[in-house]
Formats: C-alpha cells, sequence, structure tokens
C-alpha cells in the first residue's frame, strides 16, 4: 500500500480503525 502523508487520510485511517481494529 502506498501511504500519502496527508493529515486529512490520517484522520480517516485513525477512524476507520477505531471502528475496524486489525485482527492478525
Amino acid at each position: 500500500m502506498i501511504m500519502y502523508p496527508n493529515k486529512t487520510v490520517l484522520n480517516i485511517m485513525k477512524l476507520w480503525f477505531r471502528s475496524n481494529p486489525p485482527v492478525g
């Protein structure tokens, strides 16, 4: 995965991982 240093993207990822914690 290519991660872009964007504050908006980082905030979305934080919210997504909070609701969907990575398993494994």
